[in-house]
């Protein structure tokens, strides 16, 4: 089988946390223990602001542009197309694969690499967004989406709205996100509490945090012994804070802050039960490291959560609120359903193992380079190539063109030249 060599866009990587972030690390780290050759293109961001230009601590290359940002770590400056170009003309991709809809570093990514170079592309979409766009914002998707082989999304439900953004123009693959098993085995108890329940995500509206400290007081109506423990950064962290206070549960809801891998890892194996009470989960990583240590999980339906958990059995699905407080304490007043659920826990995040989930990938690329000769170029790149006397041929790129610029080292002092 050929080595691939993939380069993985997009404005969001460690040690900036979410699921994209994870998502990336959990796909580059499973391409590369099985030969292939990831390469994770991105920008410095607030958490790491002067970040060497390329390294690999975490076993493969990761190069992080020096470029102006905008907003929440994303960039859209001229600086960093330019930049961005010369990388991918000179390290000779296989595949563009960039990952979040709304990331424009990853949009410039895929149209700099299809509509100029015409490298295959493939885009996947990691959120829910078709019903915040109005009509100019949704022209904007369609066209981002535009220059991309093969789209992707990491739920059912990303896909049926990727689905209503494109309106069905493009097939969807459904390529779930990933849990590297093997760092999830059980640990030592480190939490206090008898049961201990347990919430990790960004502070946000659309996490609904507060409704996990509304579920954690009917709880201790069943079990005074419980402790909830709370782990997350974000705007709402002090509205958490006094929420916590206000319902006089200090010392019994604890706040634990942004949690480093490990110490995630320690508060799972120490959960009996992890709360996700999202209502635009568009697939939930939190979810699944939690699954993959044994622990029952109560989250809303028509999310993410319905790839993976199955009601009833490692876990329950609220359609309203009253649901969601009703199955949390279920959970927690039954020690013989917990122990049923978490047996079946760990067996439904098997097949969301990424050594199985990478293989899917594989087989994305395969069909994206199927498609090589699928011109998506730019209209004056095509122009220019004529001028020039070369115009373009279709599929030049995997026929000789990316061997014929890989030769070459970038222009920019910037840009890393990254041999085999």
């Amino acid at each position: 089988m050929e080595t691939l060599r993939v380069v993985l866009a997009s404005d969001w990587y460690l040690p900036r946390k979410g699921g994209v972030e994870t998502a990336i690390y959990n796909l580059a780290k499973s391409l590369s223990e099985i030969g292939h050759e990831p390469i994770v293109l991105t920008h410095q961001n607030k958490d790491l602001p002067d970040p060497p230009l390329l390294d690999y601590n975490d076993g493969f290359p990761v190069v992080r542009l020096k470029v102006p940002l905008d907003g929440d770590d994303y960039t859209t400056s001229y600086k960093a197309a330019v930049l961005l170009f010369d990388f991918i003309k000179h390290n000779g991709p296989h595949i563009i694969h960039g990952h979040s809809l709304v990331s424009p570093f990853a949009i410039l990514a895929i149209h700099g690499g299809k509509g100029i170079l015409g490298i295959p592309t493939v885009l996947t979409h990691h959120s829910l967004i078709a019903r915040e766009l109005n009509y100019r914002r949704k022209r904007m998707a369609k066209y981002a989406v535009k220059r991309a082989d093969i789209l992707t999304a990491v739920s059912s439900i990303v896909k049926r709205d990727l689905e209503e953004i494109t309106n069905e123009k493009y097939k969807v693959y459904l390529t779930p996100n990933c849990v590297r098993l093997e760092e999830w085995g059980r640990t030592d108890r480190m939490y206090d509490g008898d049961p201990v329940i347990s919430f990790i995500s960004r502070l946000t509206e659309r996490k609904n945090p507060l409704l996990v400290i509304e579920a954690f007081k009917s709880i201790l109506k069943q079990a005074p012994q419980a402790r909830l423990y709370i782990a997350g950064w974000g705007p709402l962290e002090q509205k958490v804070l006094e929420e916590i206070r206000k319902k006089e549960l200090k010392g019994k809801a604890i706040f634990l802050g942004s949690l480093e891998k490990p110490q995630v890892r320690a508060l799972l194996a120490s959960s009996d039960l992890f709360l996700m009470p999202g209502r635009r989960e568009a697939f939930s990583i939190a979810t699944l490291e939690a699954l993959a240590l044994g622990v029952p999980v109560v989250g809303f339906g028509n999310t993410g959560l319905e790839d993976i958990v199955t009601h009833g059995e490692n876990g329950y699905l609220a359609y309203n609120i009253d649901e969601f407080i009703r199955y949390s304490v279920a959970i927690v007043s039954d020690y013989q359903l917990r122990k049923a659920m978490s047996a079946k826990a760990r067996v439904s995040a098997e097949k969301f193992d990424c050594r199985k989930v990478v293989l899917e990938y594989i087989d994305v690329y395969r069909r994206a380079m199927e498609m090589c000769s699928n011109e998506r170029r730019l209209l004056v790149y095509k122009l220019y190539r004529i001028v020039r006397g070369n115009p373009v041929r279709r599929g030049e790129w995997c026929y000789g063109k990316r061997l014929e610029y890989y030769k070459v080292p970038p222009k920019r002092s910037g840009v890393p030249h990254i041999r085999h």
